[in-house]
């Protein structure tokens, strides 16, 4: 930060806005839970095939997916293709089925909707403060995971120098749903949420809604993942 001018100014704050992941919590995500939706797929299958689907995705819920079934030794088929959806998923292909990992809305796109079953499931991770991520296998969902990130040691602590300094406005903004990051707003005394927040400043921001899913060739053996605009969901 340079110049004076910027350094007075931050004297007249009156809000300040936090992004949730990495900054109010640790941002290492970890499964909490793994909930099996079918009689006929095990709890292990339900995170091998997550992780199929995230191999290459960025962003932490994917890598903590990962992570949990390289901890367990778990077998993780390789997909042949994938799309990142921005703020929502990802889609893989996997041996000619369709693989969809992330959120019930990414479902809903695809015309997957949640069962009753599944969705007394999405109540109570929420509830708990787990993100829920969904897979369908073809046009059925087969099953959920929660991930849940700590809050960080300090941020009650900054939360609170932030009012005795007389910022009226502390605002929490979150990709997550409602419930989830209510526990974490409940937990630093933040009253102000706004939630299902997608990435508005994005290289494909006013690209038209293309779908860019590339199975390979055979002049192509390797893995080809692209990604979607975030609006595509």
């Amino acid at each position: 930060m340079k110049g004076g001018t910027h350094l007075e100014g931050i004297g007249r704050v009156t809000a300040v806005v936090f992004d949730e992941t990495g900054t109010l919590t640790f941002g290492r995500p970890l499964v909490t839970s793994v909930v099996t939706l079918s009689e006929e797929v095990t709890a292990d299958e339900v995170l091998s095939l997550a992780a199929a689907g995230e191999l290459h995705g960025r962003h932490p819920l994917a890598q903590a997916i990962v992570a949990r079934t390289e901890e367990q030794h778990l077998h993780v088929p390789i997909h042949q293709a994938c799309e990142v959806v921005l703020g929502t998923g990802m889609r893989a292909e996997l041996d000619g089925t369709r693989l969809l990992v992330g959120s019930p809305a990414l479902l809903r796109r695809h015309g997957v909707d949640l069962t009753e079953d599944a969705q007394g499931w999405t109540d109570r991770l929420r509830a708990d403060g787990e993100t829920v991520i969904c897979l369908a296998h073809d046009e059925d969902l087969i099953g959920m995971l929660g991930v849940s990130d700590a809050v960080r040691a300090g941020a009650e602590t900054v939360v609170q120098q932030l009012r005795d300094l007389g910022v009226s406005r502390l605002i929490l903004l979150t990709g997550d749903a409602q419930e989830t990051a209510q526990v974490v707003a409940d937990t630093l005394g933040i009253t102000e949420v706004h939630t299902h927040a997608l990435l508005e400043a994005s290289p494909w921001a006013g690209t038209p809604l293309t779908s860019h899913w590339r199975p390979p060739t055979s002049h192509s053996p390797a893995t080809t993942c692209t990604r979607s605009p975030p609006s595509w969901n």
